[in-house]
């Protein structure tokens, strides 16, 4: 007998590199998209909020394209996701909040 995974479901915002071309962008989001997956999640919407001005300077960057995932995964993944979104240079930042 196969024990149930409990998916919990949750937000997530991106602040993505400016310097990125379009397909550099679109990849870069598609890798977020995988790694969810990867893990056992399950992407329930993607919302790109486009090219922002960031309030305090990340990285030395003044601005960021803002990209917001939905997702349902097992509580376990996040962790793991924080550390391979930490680990990609495209990434500026990223919050993961669990949505109710």
């Amino acid at each position: 007998m196969t024990e149930e995974v409990i998916l919990n479901n949750y937000e997530a915002i991106f602040i993505i590199k400016p310097t990125l071309d379009e397909a550099g962008c679109e990849k870069t989001q598609k890798t977020l998209a995988e790694a969810i997956t990867n893990l056992g999640g399950k992407v329930q919407k993607e919302d790109p909020w486009g090219k922002r001005e960031i309030s305090h300077h990340v990285k030395k960057f003044k601005e960021g394209i803002y990209h917001r995932v939905e997702f349902a995964a097992p509580a376990e993944a996040i962790n793991k996701l924080n550390s391979t979104y930490q680990l990609n240079t495209d990434i500026l930042r990223v919050l993961i909040t669990k949505r109710s």
